[in-house]
């Protein structure tokens, strides 16, 4: 309750993040990025990197009072801190402004990382990491195909402009799943298909999207 973590901070944001914001905030994925998303890119893989923009150079607008007012919604770097998260082990940051850490106050990690759904949190996390080192494994060119990697990160970050309002009902970690498992098939089709046909590339993907959904969601 100090906001000391709040300000001047980059706040990466996963895709899970991104859906998690809209619908506490009651908009769309294409607003929470027109609105609150600043996108990076790495230097050293050329990958976009999206981060909150208000709190970069200032004060995250989402608190308010020194109080967060989408904490049950907030991005996982927000839940980890001043945790870090390295190849799945977990190390405290050198953070000497973080005034929680001069709290005479103790906690168990699995209690810290599970509380307001963290779990899930950490799961879209887990996959996300996967597509984005598998991509750096394989030495994937998709990121030199503008095409391609623009449908790419849609798939990862805008779920509701790549379906249109479509599917709205399902849960922010349902249409995660729907999206990770589309981008992976998207990469499949660029490594074995590259010059597909464009409108042929995307009805494959909605139908490949339907039989995920059937299979997996909807019962």
């Amino acid at each position: 309750m100090t906001a000391c973590c709040c300000t001047n901070m980059e706040i990466f944001l996963n895709p899970y993040d991104i859906l998690q914001l809209a619908k506490k905030n009651k908009i769309s994925t294409t607003e929470v990025i027109e609105t609150y998303v600043l996108f990076l890119k790495s230097k050293d893989t050329g990958f976009i990197r999206p981060i909150l923009n208000s709190a970069r150079s200032g004060l995250c607008c989402f608190n308010k009072n020194k109080l967060c007012s989408i904490h049950d919604h907030r991005p996982l770097s927000c839940r980890l801190f001043p945790l870090a998260r390295i190849g799945g082990e977990y190390f405290l940051q050198d953070a000497g402004f973080c005034q929680g850490l001069k709290m005479d106050y103790t906690m168990k990690l699995s209690e810290y990382l599970s509380d307001d759904d963290g779990e899930e949190y950490l799961n879209s996390a887990d996959l996300y990491h996967k597509i984005m080192d598998d991509l750096k494994v394989s030495g994937s060119s998709i990121i030199e195909n503008e095409y391609y990697y623009d449908l790419l990160n849609i798939l990862l970050f805008d779920f509701d402009y790549f379906y249109n309002g479509e599917y709205y009902d399902l849960k922010n970690i349902e249409k995660s799943l729907l999206s990770f498992h589309l981008a992976e098939k998207l990469i499949e089709t660029f490594n074995t298909d590259p010059e597909i046909d464009k409108e042929k590339l995307l009805e494959n993907l909605y139908i490949e999207g339907d039989r995920f959904i059937a299979k997996n969601i909807k019962k």
